[in-house]
């Protein structure tokens, strides 16, 4: 065999190994051979490798039918922190993880301005991001990479490779990876969200707009803009000129144009959409113009996630984004009985898990660590 396609199938192996080790360990070499199909003696050479750059550590024994204890192994969390940061809106989230995941410190900026330029978009995230990395600092822990999560645009792929190398040069060489803030929320819920140990799980993110990952065994497989699909036709005109959209009828954006075309209501008042829609969820308790849109909001949503769980028949679907978790909190039985209405049942419908914007921009370092 040619040293190349040694040296490969070495990589892979290790990749293999190293990826359920992370996701299902603590495992013992009998147990990572038997679940990856690599020989006894293929996953020996990589757990021999992995040990002394303590990237693998021992978590006990566990005791065996015959024989002696089986020696447990497990990913070190704390080979190396992660940092992820999500852009959104106006907002800059920052959080620092060890590399389980469990989160450490966090920063958050409102920051002025859209996020178009990279050069400002670098300047901007380095700026915040330098408040987490400062702890890494001071304990002498290594961060072995950033992850960055912004909204994709269809000319978004040149602009992401230059957002990384400029932020790489901001904040010391540290390696910075740039993804989709969908694809991460999808990898987010299933890694460490409540579609962990889902085979199929469908992430609803619902925000100013509504969009969905489909995530299988723990790998985005589809993510795209739900929310400019047909909902309605000859509906609601949306933001984006078309007639009867899904984000028109349950987007925030939607929701509150909506509710200004209500005669009678008092105005939402907030700075942005996220205090507004706050607002209107509280209006929904003592005004009946308020408490009507919800109910049909509510009814559409579920018609909504009814309509996804024919399509893609998961085993859960999960409720996210700033506004679904909103809307979840109050209404999440309520939409799981419309959606009921339009599909067969064996789908659950569960509310995200706060804060997994940032938590899956994290991903995307501990993701290209196991990939190499």
């Amino acid at each position: 065999m040619r040293g190349g396609a040694g040296q490969k199938i070495r990589r892979d192996n290790r990749s293999w190994i190293l990826s359920k080790l992370y996701h299902e360990g603590p495992l013992s070499r009998v147990e990572l051979s038997a679940a990856t199909g690599l020989s006894s003696a293929a996953v020996t050479r990589v757990i021999a490798d992995s040990l002394p750059e303590r990237l693998v550590r021992p978590a006990g024994k566990a005791r065996a039918s015959v024989g002696r204890p089986r020696i447990m192994l497990e990913v070190n969390p704390g080979y190396g922190w992660v940092v992820g940061v999500d852009v959104c809106g106006t907002e800059i989230r920052v959080g620092l993880f060890d590399l389980n995941l469990r989160q450490l410190a966090k920063s958050n900026r409102r920051v002025a301005g859209a996020f178009l330029d990279p050069r400002d978009t670098a300047d901007k995230v380095a700026a915040v991001t330098r408040d987490v990395l400062r702890i890494a600092e001071n304990r002498q822990v290594d961060v072995i990479g950033v992850g960055v999560g912004i909204s994709a645009r269809p000319e978004s792929g040149e602009a992401d490779a230059d957002l990384g190398t400029l932020l790489e040069r901001r904040i010391g060489g540290i390696p910075v990876s740039v993804g989709d803030r969908v694809e991460n929320l999808g990898r987010a819920e299933s890694w460490r969200g409540p579609a962990r140990g889902v085979r199929r799980a469908v992430v609803v993110v619902i925000e100013s707009g509504v969009q969905l990952a489909l995530v299988v065994d723990g790998t985005v497989d589809l993510a795209g803009d739900w929310g400019r699909t047909t909902f309605v036709h000859n509906g609601r005109t949306c933001r984006c000129g078309a007639k009867g959209c899904v984000e028109a009828y349950f987007g925030a954006d939607g929701i509150l144009d909506q509710y200004g075309e209500l005669d009678g209501v008092e105005p939402l008042h907030g700075h942005n959409e996220r205090s507004r829609l706050s607002g209107l969820l509280a209006a929904a308790t003592w005004s009946a113009p308020a408490a009507e849109l919800m109910r049909e909001t509510v009814a559409c949503l579920g018609a909504g996630i009814g309509s996804l769980a024919t399509l893609f028949r998961p085993d859960r679907i999960v409720l996210g984004g700033w506004a679904g978790m909103a809307l979840g909190d109050r209404y999440l039985h309520e939409i799981e009985r419309a959606a009921d209405g339009y599909t067969v049942r064996g789908t659950t419908l569960v509310l995200g898990r706060p804060g997994a914007a940032v938590l899956g921009a994290a991903t995307l370092p501990v993701l290209s660590l196991l990939e190499q």
